[in-house]
């Protein structure tokens, strides 16, 4: 819209000047051939040299004011030229960069979730989960069909939408495996967000071996308990049996010292006899 705008900007200052300068030689050419003619025959020749000067003085105007607008455009379509070769030289390295991690699913959305890049790995993942192709332009809550999961990752969008840089991780129900989104927004340099771009890594592997970790642990515990339980049990087994040792030897030092009694006893009698 503003480009029209523009161009019928300096088409109209084109028209004015134009008509200003045709005013201006009719004005003052009549008035200078009326002072100058002598007789009619005078005033046709002067009129019509008069229009022939016109016609020269408007072309010329003409040529230099088309031509300085032709050169303006000139110059616009080589910047744009040049803006374009430097936009495919970004999009090709914006394009290498994305297909170079394999590893990870990287797409990026506009405001309204449509598709503004994917990578192949996003492109085949999609492919694979929900059997749709999926292209630029194309809104990613429309090829999620788990209404559930098509809400949560809504949420998570519009957090990124509004402004948060955040990372989450989900499991995927379909085929058991976990991955961790991390979330961004796009910021223009005005500060305006106009998207946000998603990095999608599978920790499937990584949740595998925290969930035997975990496993091991609660084994260990039952085993630390069983022990524990073993070893108190042992110790009261071991307490008891020291308590009848210790029973055991009072009743034989009681025992011995009763002997010595009678011992005494017997000998005190052997004396008196």
């Amino acid at each position: 819209m503003r480009y029209f705008q523009s161009i019928g900007a300096k088409s109209l200052r084109i028209a004015v000047i134009y008509a200003l300068a045709g005013a201006l030689w009719i004005l003052f050419s009549d008035q200078a051939v009326s002072s100058y003619s002598q007789s009619s025959s005078d005033l046709q020749l002067y009129q019509t040299w008069k229009g022939w000067f016109y016609v020269l003085l408007t072309a010329a105007l003409i040529y230099f004011l088309v031509r300085a607008q032709l050169l303006k455009i000139h110059r616009a379509h080589q910047e744009l030229q040049q803006s374009e070769k430097e936009l495919k030289a970004k999009q090709v390295l914006l394009a290498s960069l994305i297909e170079s991690q394999q590893e990870i699913v990287i797409f990026a959305l506009d405001s309204h979730f449509n598709y503004l890049l994917f990578n192949s790995t996003h492109r085949e993942q999609v492919q694979q989960l929900y059997g749709v192709e999926i292209v630029p332009g194309r809104n990613i809550l429309d090829i999620i069909p788990d209404p559930g999961f098509r809400e949560r990752i809504s949420k998570s969008m519009q957090r990124a939408l509004a402004g948060e840089s955040f990372s989450e991780t989900r499991e995927q129900r379909q085929t058991g495996d976990y991955h961790e989104f991390f979330w961004n927004p796009i910021v223009t340099p005005a500060g305006e967000i106009i998207g946000l771009t998603a990095f999608v890594f599978d920790i499937t592997k990584e949740k595998q071996l925290e969930n035997e970790l975990l496993q091991h642990r609660d084994r260990l515990e039952v085993l630390v308990e069983e022990r524990a339980h073993e070893l108190k049990q042992k110790n009261e087994e071991l307490i008891r049996k020291n308590e009848e040792l210790e029973r055991f030897n009072e009743l034989f030092v009681g025992r011995e010292l009763r002997i010595n009694e009678l011992k005494k006893e017997l000998q005190s009698l052997k004396e008196k006899q």
